[in-house]
C-alpha cells in the first residue's frame, strides 16, 4: 500500500488544532485532559498527547475533494475513476512546555498546517516560538501554509491583520466550519507531491 502523505497540524495553545481534525475526521483519535480551569465555554479540554485523522484527497483532471476514510470508504464505488490518496493529519499539544513533544510528533511530516487563533493577538508571539521552532525541527523547506483560524468567530480579526502581525502570509480559515480547509489541505498536497517528485 502506498505511504500516506503526513501532514503535521501544529499551532499554540487553543489555535484549534484538535477542532480542525475532530471536523476533518469524525473517528479521529484524541489524546486530552480536562482543563483545570476553563478557557472559555468552549475550552474545556486540552491535548496532552496527541490527535490522528485520516481523510482521503480524492482528484481528477479537473476537481478536487477531501473525504474522511470513512466517507471514502463508503463512496468508493462512485469514485473508481478518480486518484486517491491517503492523508494523516497529526496534531500535537501546544502549550509552551510541551515543546519536546511537538519536536517528537513533526518528525516523518510531509507537510505542515499552521493554525493561529485569529481571534488572539495577544498569544501572537507565543505563536511565533511554536513557529520557528516548528521550523528549526523540520527544515525551512518543508511545505507549510499558515491559516488564522476561526473566521467563523465575530471576534476574528482577518487574516490580513495576522498576515501584518507575523510577518508571514497567513490565509483565513476555519477548523470548526471547514472554511478554507479542504483548499489549504488539498495545495498543501500538492506542494508536498510537487517537493518530493
Amino acid at each position: 500500500m502506498e505511504k500516506p502523505l503526513k501532514i503535521f497540524i501544529t499551532g499554540y495553545f487553543n489555535s484549534g488544532k484538535s477542532t480542525l481534525i475532530q471536523t476533518m475526521d469524525e473517528s479521529a483519535i484524541n489524546i486530552e485532559k480536562n482543563l483545570s480551569v476553563a478557557q472559555d465555554s468552549e475550552k474545556t479540554c486540552t491535548t496532552t498527547g496527541f490527535d490522528l485523522g485520516r481523510i482521503v484527497w480524492i482528484h481528477n483532471e479537473t476537481n478536487d475533494m477531501i473525504l474522511s476514510e470513512v466517507e471514502f470508504q463508503e463512496k468508493r464505488d462512485d469514485f473508481s475513476e478518480w486518484l486517491a490518496k491517503n492523508i494523516e493529519l497529526k496534531g500535537c499539544p501546544g502549550k509552551a512546555h510541551f515543546s519536546i513533544v511537538r519536536e517528537i510528533l513533526s518528525h516523518g511530516s510531509s507537510g505542515v498546517i499552521f493554525l493561529i487563533d485569529g481571534c488572539d493577538k495577544d498569544n501572537i508571539n507565543n505563536a511565533l516560538t511554536v513557529l520557528e521552532e516548528t521550523k528549526e525541527a523540520l527544515g525551512a523547506s518543508i511545505p507549510l501554509i499558515i491559516i488564522a483560524n476561526k473566521s467563523d468567530r465575530e471576534d476574528f480579526i482577518g487574516a490580513e491583520k495576522v498576515s501584518e502581525l507575523i510577518g508571514e502570509k497567513a490565509f483565513e480559515g476555519s477548523g470548526k466550519t471547514k472554511e478554507g480547509i479542504d483548499d489549504t489541505i488539498i495545495n498543501l498536497s500538492k506542494l508536498i507531491l510537487k517537493s518530493i517528485n
